[in-house]
């Protein structure tokens, strides 16, 4: 499809895009989950793309080279910028977002004693019956079920400060919504 037979630029209609899986990539939140993975490698591209399309849109615009060569300093000078742009390079030669890691918590009421205090040394999970019971295993090796459980698995970027997924894309969205705007006013096309 030709963005611009909507009356908007390719970059606008890149931003939209990234937005588009961004929406979808947080109502498959869980990263255990493909589609998670799959709207997520798909916004990497999709936001990526926004400044590429700029760049080969605007190219020949007087004033653009001036202002887009600043853009690209601040770009390289951005964290964000650059941890999604090293995203990008994954995604396309690699094929796999590498979203580097979840946090994981378990809290629920034990099969225990109530007033007995447990000190946790890990989580076992096993597969019984076609479901997984999680057991809570003592530094004693005593191991108790958890009768209620309530279990979250986060994605996050580690080299990303363990930020949450969706909350750096979220952020990374914002950041290239303000660059287009800012392209849409300094170079009006439509």
């Amino acid at each position: 499809m030709n963005a611009t037979k909507n009356k908007i630029s390719n970059y606008r209609f890149k931003l939209e895009q990234a937005n588009y899986h961004f929406s979808n990539m947080k109502k498959n939140v869980n990263p255990l989950k493909r589609e998670f993975a799959f709207e997520l490698c798909a916004f990497v591209e999709s936001a990526r793309n926004v400044t590429l399309a700029m760049q080969k849109e605007l190219a020949k615009v007087k004033g653009f080279d001036e202002w887009y060569t600043i853009k690209v300093k601040e770009m390289q000078g951005d964290e964000l910028f650059r941890f999604f742009n090293e995203k990008r390079v994954k995604v396309v030669h690699h094929g796999d977002i590498g979203y580097e890691g979840h946090s994981f918590y378990v809290k629920g009421k034990f099969s225990a004693d109530h007033d007995k205090i447990i000190i946790v040394a890990g989580v076992k999970m096993v597969y019984e019956n076609n479901s997984i019971i999680i057991k809570v295993v003592t530094s004693e090796g005593e191991e108790y079920n958890l009768e209620t459980v309530e279990s979250v698995v986060t994605p996050i970027f580690k080299n990303l400060n363990n930020r949450h997924v969706t909350e750096g894309c979220a952020e990374y969205l914002h950041n290239l919504d303000v660059l287009v705007r800012e392209a849409e006013r300094n170079f009006p096309k439509f």
